[in-house]
């Protein structure tokens, strides 16, 4: 086919639930053009990611794609992913949205997007990848944000903080990742370290320790986040002993 994709744009919004989980809502648009002189059909597959398996989106178990405004029916493949033919005439341009939600950990909550598959289209692909974070996610709570290249976009909504990456002609090979320790721990972090700040008991040491045990021990802690909670764990059950 000669449909080119002329650019991608992924706004990831980090929400809380009504049941109190955590999710990432995920709006993701690809623009499309047919530079050709007659109508072209192209399929597409939606493939599941790491966490695409533990989708919700819209209250059901199936992303949820439109063509302009219009939905278009995602058929299962079999394989876990989904499938969909969309066809543009002569020198037309197309805005596909796919939206979708993502649960995410309970104690390190971990957005992981990954956009390179996208290098297989022919030509250069303009990227924007921006993630929405909600005031009750403290910067302080922030454990890792990759690739290093992102900026904070304008204050255009004050209840967030607005982090950007943005590529002109190329799609990184690595994912963009977002990471943090989810609203409540770090909360109980912050209170345990303000108790202990001057001298406590032993009890009060033990349950800041069991906290930054509780860190180092999830599922997505990696080895430089390991390493900084075991070492504060470490420090805060010597203290209680």
């Amino acid at each position: 086919t000669g449909i080119t994709l002329q650019a991608h744009v992924a706004e990831i919004r980090i929400d809380e639930a009504e049941d109190g989980e955590l999710q990432a809502i995920v709006g993701a648009t690809y623009r499309l053009h047919n530079p050709g002189n007659s109508l072209e059909v192209v399929g597409l597959r939606v493939a599941p990611g790491e966490s695409l398996s533990h989708t919700r989106p819209n209250g059901s178990q199936d992303p949820v794609m439109t063509a302009g405004g219009q939905p278009l029916l995602l058929e299962a493949d079999g394989a876990g992913g989904y499938s969909v033919q969309v066809q543009l005439d002569a020198d037309e341009r197309l805005t596909l949205l796919l939206s979708y939600r993502i649960d995410l950990d309970a104690v390190l909550p971990t957005v992981y997007y990954a956009p390179s598959v996208l290098n297989r289209w022919p030509g250069n692909v303009s990227l924007r990848v921006d993630v929405f974070v909600p005031k009750s996610v403290s910067p302080e709570s922030w454990t890792k944000i990759e690739p290093d290249t992102w900026t904070y976009a304008l204050a255009d909504e004050p209840e967030n903080s607005h982090l950007k990456w943005l590529y002109d002609s190329s799609i990184p090979d690595l994912a963009f990742v977002f990471q943090f320790v989810a609203p409540t721990v770090w909360a109980g972090i912050h209170a345990g370290e303000q108790a202990t700040a001057g001298g406590a008991a032993a009890g009060d040491y033990k349950y800041l320790g069991d906290l930054y045990q509780t860190v180092f021990m999830a599922p997505k802690a990696d080895g430089a986040v390991r390493d900084r909670f075991y070492a504060q764990a470490l420090a805060a059950y010597s203290s209680a002993l």
